[in-house]
């Protein structure tokens, strides 16, 4: 059986959705909440492991709230203590960044961002708008696959490339 996870760092593969992403979730929450405790607002699923039958790359990804991203070193020491490597190179306004995995298989994105802030606002909506809408959610899918063949060496072509269907999405909601 395949590992439920993992995608070497600049590669895109769009996999059926596998059921074990939310129990993986789950494992990955728990340890967070161990480690980080008290400096956690709000942990949450996002992305398209987070809804149930939508393809997506086999990373799980997941968003974190703090009241300030001015964080004490300790936070970074705890983070990479349970596998996850800053990218402080991250160009994304608004948070900060962290990958689990090594290179050949990177298993988990850590976002973490101020609570409540547009960065937290826009990717809960987002995933919540694709578990409310089967349509909207097969379209997006649909999508990342053709993607997934226009750049499968190119992970931020890709990223890139789905951002005018996410931000139409959300501006249609608003």
């Amino acid at each position: 059986m395949e590992p439920p996870l993992g995608l070497p760092r600049g590669k895109v593969s769009v996999v059926s959705h596998d059921p074990r992403w939310a129990e993986l979730y789950q494992c990955a929450a728990a340890d967070l909440r161990r480690y980080l405790g008290d400096w956690i607002v709000a942990l949450a699923h996002i992305g398209s492991t987070a809804v149930a039958d939508l393809d997506a790359k086999p990373i799980l990804d997941l968003m974190l709230a703090v009241k300030s991203l001015q964080l004490p070193r300790e936070v970074f020491r705890e983070l990479s203590d349970i596998g996850y490597e800053h990218r402080a190179e991250d160009t994304v306004p608004g948070r900060l960044f962290f990958a689990k995995g090594d290179d050949g298989a990177r298993t988990h994105y850590l976002s973490i961002c101020e609570s409540e802030s547009a960065f937290w606002m826009s990717h809960i909506a987002f995933r919540d708008m694709l578990r409310a809408d089967d349509r909207l959610a097969r379209q997006y899918a649909a999508l990342k696959h053709r993607l997934a063949e226009r750049f499968p060496d190119d992970r931020r072509a890709y990223g890139n490339a789905k951002e005018c269907f996410i931000r139409s999405v959300l501006d249609a909601a608003r």
